[in-house]
């Protein structure tokens, strides 16, 4: 598939540079986990992003898959490296259950986990709804793990990527809406707390993903 970016400047560097927190959200079979496959295969390589896109150098980079079977992580994993440069010598996967990091006991086991490892320049967590337990909905629950989420940040003073999840689509007058970030499922918090969020399409007709970025709080 073609991946349409409307600038020559990617946003991953400056969220690199910045140690920003970026949230990368589509619907479920959108491609995210494979674009963000891809992401860390160049911030570990410092090789550009879909051959286009600088990466000014090498990253540490920890990738926490908390969904999915590991059998299918690993066979992407060893047809992406047949295809993509990538530095494993950089990188630290964390292949888990559901999380429950609205707990600070469970947060500050999965720093210490990290830390066994690497110091990350950037930490992944993919997808945020099973990173915690209660409803992705409930604006005190998502601030409760937005909390813990900025203690790893602050810790290992890395950037933080998101992987999220859509909403259903929305009709009005027979016509697709276009919610723009607003399509983000769940509390309004989850989209005022990133300093970036990328909004991940799948046109099936056409095989096009096309990537937008309308939330940019900072970077260029």
């Amino acid at each position: 598939d073609d991946l349409i970016i409307s600038k020559r400047e990617f946003i991953i560097e400056s969220v690199l540079r910045e140690k920003d927190a970026l949230m990368i959200v589509g619907k479920p079979k959108s491609g995210k986990s494979i674009l963000t496959f891809q992401m860390f295969a160049s911030m570990t390589s410092a090789h550009p992003f879909l051959d286009t896109f600088h990466i000014n150098k090498e990253y540490k980079v920890t990738y926490i898959q908390l969904e999915g079977q590991l059998e299918d992580y690993k066979d992407r994993y060893d047809r992406m490296r047949q295809g993509i440069e990538f530095n494993p010598a950089n990188f630290q996967y964390i292949y888990a259950g559901p999380m429950n990091l609205r707990s600070k006991h469970e947060s500050e086991y999965l720093i210490s986990r990290i830390e066994e490892i690497h110091q990350p320049d950037v930490v992944i967590i993919d997808p945020v709804y099973f990173a915690f337990k209660g409803s992705i909905s409930d604006d005190d629950a998502v601030r409760e793990f937005l909390g813990n989420i900025r203690i790893i940040k602050e810790h290992f003073d890395c950037a933080i990527i998101l992987v999220h999840h859509t909403k259903k689509n929305v009709l009005h007058k027979g016509e697709l809406v276009d919610l723009g970030d607003e399509a983000s499922f769940g509390s309004i918090f989850l989209l005022a707390w990133p300093d970036h969020v990328i909004m991940l399409t799948h046109n099936k007709k056409t095989g096009i993903r096309t990537m937008t970025c309308d939330t940019q709080r900072s970077g260029d």
